[in-house]
């Protein structure tokens, strides 16, 4: 193996492989094509061929995810509603309302949003879109979806719940 100095320190050695390979993480992990170009133009010191090892941050980062499994739609309205809090993005309403509540049914898509003031609200708003919702469908909601936040979780939301099931 050819020896060359670092160009940091000169007492300490790096083989050529070590060079390149810390070129190549310097370099935010370009090609070896790329690095070949700034070999010829002498931008990388000392070395005169790039052959890139194999880099595991190289193969990880162009690697892509595994697909989630087909989610299962709602066969009827009613039967799935998502719903969730979300708070006004550096926008002011005319009535100083800070969070909005989205109701959308997962088999018709159709939405509603609410503007609230407090995430306190958030109950009485999930019984009036309850009332006003089963009446228009003379259906009753059969499951819920959320992100699992505290609004939903209060002690308060779950005695509802429990209440419309039974």
């Amino acid at each position: 193996m050819d020896i060359c100095y670092s160009n940091n320190d000169s007492n300490s050695f790096l083989t050529t492989a070590d060079n390149i390979v810390t070129w190549h993480a310097r370099l935010v992990h370009i090609g070896q094509d790329r690095m070949n170009m700034l070999v010829r133009e002498g931008q990388l010191g000392q070395l005169t061929k790039v052959s890139l090892p194999t880099c595991e941050h190289c193969l990880s980062g162009k690697s892509t995810m595994k697909q989630f499994g087909k989610a299962t739609r709602a066969s009827s309205p009613l039967e799935l509603i998502h719903f969730d809090i979300c708070r006004l993005m550096s926008v002011r309403s005319r009535h100083g309302v800070t969070y909005f509540i989205t109701f959308i049914d997962d088999y018709t898509r159709y939405g509603h949003i609410f503007l609230i003031s407090h995430k306190s609200e958030v109950l009485e708003c999930f019984r009036r879109y309850l009332n006003l919702i089963e009446n228009q469908n003379n259906r009753t909601v059969k499951d819920l979806r959320t992100d699992r936040g505290d609004e939903y979780l209060s002690k308060m939301f779950k005695q509802f719940c429990n209440k419309k099931r039974d």
